[in-house]
């Protein structure tokens, strides 16, 4: 691990933002509160798809950040036996492909990896890690796994039709991280995903591609849209500021699924009565 992404996972104080918590604060700013500031809930994000895209990303660009992914994603990665599972193996035969794309490897090669950049935006400091910065190119790329990068689905959010990028939200991330680069350094880069599609038994090759992102003006929306937010956290952080949940029992909009977070799940009121208790009778 790199001395600079040693310095990235280091923990800060809760008014050191990044995307990450940025879309706590805007899922469900209950258990964002009660993660970052009471530090009473840690949410679990161990899954298969996190763990492959987490080890790709460290294999590729950061080797030393390997034994980190690996310990943090024991679970997702080894079977209860410790032998690599069915992900692992999959994470393995990615890496594997990508080295082969000499196109990929070049601009692996050519670029500046794993820049951690640090900015300060609507009253909060924030910080951010930059997977390849093309200065030939002046070009920020976000690798994403993926399971198509080409494959197009209804996006609730949105209310329409759109790609994976649309669809979590990744447009978001990129245009905090060209806010950050610029506010860091003076530079306005343009950004792009690379994504890195997982092969299937129908179509056994990496689909990987680099797509950039051409609506400046859609980036420059979403910097004053966090901008604003920002205005909102800050309430939220003053002493006994009344906190919205997402659960929709006590109304909020849930996820994209209209359901509560694992949070305001484990703090309901009791709206039903456990089969353990006898039922009242109706008069």
């Amino acid at each position: 691990m790199t001395d600079e992404t040693q310095n990235y996972y280091s923990p800060d104080d809760y008014r050191t933002m990044t995307y990450s918590q940025l879309k706590a604060w805007l899922a469900c700013p209950s258990a964002a509160r009660a993660q970052y500031v009471a530090k009473t809930y840690r949410p679990t994000f161990a899954t298969g798809a996190v763990a492959i895209g987490a080890l790709v990303d460290a294999m590729l660009l950061d080797p030393g950040d390997i034994d980190r992914v690996m310990e943090e994603h024991a679970d997702s990665l080894h079977t209860k036996a410790g032998k690599p599972n069915a992900d692992h193996l999959l994470a393995l035969n990615m890496v594997e492909q990508a080295r082969a794309l000499p196109w990929l490897m070049a601009l692996i090669d050519a670029s500046e990896k794993q820049r951690v950049i640090r900015y300060t935006l609507g009253g909060f400091a924030w910080k951010g890690r930059l997977d390849l910065v093309s200065h030939e190119h002046c070009l920020i790329i976000d690798a994403k796994t993926c399971a198509d990068p080409w494959k197009e689905g209804w996006v609730s959010r949105l209310g329409c039709r759109g790609n994976f990028i649309a669809e979590r939200a990744y447009l978001g991330q990129l245009a905090m991280y060209q806010e950050g680069y610029f506010r860091e350094t003076g530079d306005r880069y343009d950004t792009a995903i690379l994504p890195l599609g997982k092969p299937t038994a129908s179509y056994p090759q990496i689909d990987a591609c680099l797509r950039p992102i051409d609506s400046q003006e859609d980036l420059d929306e979403w910097v004053r849209s966090v901008t604003a937010f920002c205005d909102v956290i800050h309430r939220y952080l003053e002493p006994g500021a009344d906190i919205p949940r997402c659960d929709p029992v006590y109304g909020g909009a849930g996820d994209f699924n209209g359901r509560a977070c694992p949070w305001c799940m484990a703090h309901r009121e009791r709206c039903v009565l456990p089969y353990s208790e006898p039922r009242r009778r109706q008069q």
